[in-house]
């Protein structure tokens, strides 16, 4: 994968994960009826909506890096984990704006 593609994943999953803190934080009253990761919506009750998004920022650091360390080393696994973590983004994405459209105004 060239850098500059590499580079624009990577970006697209930066910002969809900035788009997911924001959205969270928006929507954080019924994030229970929204949130599809039933991991965070313990974490939501258990530590609160701060919490949950100090725990998206970390992983999506930790995730960026692994990513960006691999493509570094060369690493075969460079290619497919940035592959995976995008399309997870992807989807996410995906399940936003559908969500928005069909949300009641």
């Amino acid at each position: 994968m060239r850098f500059s593609l590499f580079l624009l994943v990577w970006s697209f999953t930066i910002f969809a994960a900035i788009f997911d803190a924001y959205f969270a934080w928006n929507h954080r009253a019924g994030l229970e009826t929204w949130e599809l990761n039933p991991f965070i919506c313990w974490l939501a009750g258990v530590g609160g909506i701060e919490i949950v998004l100090g725990f998206k920022a970390v992983t999506t650091i930790f995730a960026t890096s692994i990513g960006f360390f691999c493509r570094q080393r060369q690493h075969w696994m460079a290619m497919p984990f940035t592959v995976i973590v995008a399309s997870i983004f992807i989807f996410l994405s995906v399940y936003y704006v559908i969500a928005l459209h069909s949300a009641p105004a």
